[in-house]
């Protein structure tokens, strides 16, 4: 009931300080009751030579290029 509260109450509430408050108090209650552990795990291998530098591939699967360079 008390994360439920903080929850809606935070987003209703237009004071940052006070909602960052909330938020900050939400996410020590939770981290306590259920600790969480993300995992990650890519749908999609991928495999680059060394000199491939500032490839990134998001969770989904995406590839993003746009830093993408060859070191000589």
């Amino acid at each position: 009931p008390t994360i439920q509260k903080l929850y809606v109450d935070g987003q209703k509430e237009i004071d940052k300080e006070k909602r960052i408050a909330m938020y900050a108090q939400l996410q020590d209650i939770y981290i306590k009751a259920a600790p969480v552990v993300f995992m990650y795990e890519s749908p999609y291998t991928v495999a680059l030579r060394k000199p491939v530098q500032g490839f990134v591939q998001i969770p989904l699967g995406n590839n993003i290029f746009k830093g993408v360079h060859i070191e000589k």
